[in-house]
């Protein structure tokens, strides 16, 4: 499982945080603390990967729009929400995001949806990404470290280390889906500030 990791490890870390990324960056800040790879290329591969991603689903807000969500009721739900963020707190609400699993997808759409500049977006989402993978690569490399003090050389651990750290980010993953699908059911429990479809224009 290391070998395999290592050998696709640039390359995994890069797709998956097209789409969402927490567990191929902990994984790689991990393997980055062992000495198979570089934490400084993990948090470089994984942000961009992650701006990658959030400028393919602003495109396809800004093309399509909201056709894209409307016949999905849990999208639908969180919109409000989101939308009632979005207006208040433009760019804070660019880097809060990436923090909420499941979401960064959807809000990067409506970003693209709404009449937020894309060079405005593009700018701030590249030092959201690049803040966000420093983070958690610098999780997973700390994580490595703790593990190495607590249990002294663990060479012999390593490929259960990767498959626990695996799992821990899937039940992390779980959790946060849960949550998402529990605020997605309380369809009145937040609304956008102001009229609804109200803009302040491009900002």
């Amino acid at each position: 499982m290391v070998g395999l990791a290592i050998y696709y490890g640039y390359l995994a870390i890069f797709l998956g945080t097209m789409v969402e990324g927490e567990t191929f960056i902990l994984l790689g800040g991990f393997l980055a603390h062992r000495g198979y790879l570089g934490l400084v290329p993990v948090v470089v591969v994984a942000t961009l990967g992650a701006y990658a991603g959030d400028l393919v689903y602003f495109s396809l807000g800004r093309t399509y729009g909201r056709r894209l969500w409307e016949k999905s009721r849990r999208a639908a739900r969180l919109i409000p929400w989101l939308e009632s963020f979005m207006h208040r707190y433009h760019v804070l609400w660019v880097f809060s995001v990436r923090y909420l699993w499941g979401m960064r997808w959807l809000a990067a759409m409506l970003a693209g949806s709404s009449k937020l500049r894309f060079s405005r977006y593009a700018v701030v989402d590249l030092a959201a990404c690049l803040l966000w993978a420093g983070v958690i690569g610098l999780l997973g490399y700390g994580t490595g470290e703790a593990l190495e003090r607590l249990l002294g050389d663990v060479t012999r651990y390593e490929g259960l280390l990767v498959l626990l750290l695996a799992l821990a980010s899937f039940v992390y993953a779980l959790i946060a889906y849960g949550e998402e699908r529990r605020l997605a059911r309380r369809g009145d429990w937040a609304q956008p500030p102001g009229r609804p479809g109200e803009h302040s224009g491009r900002r």
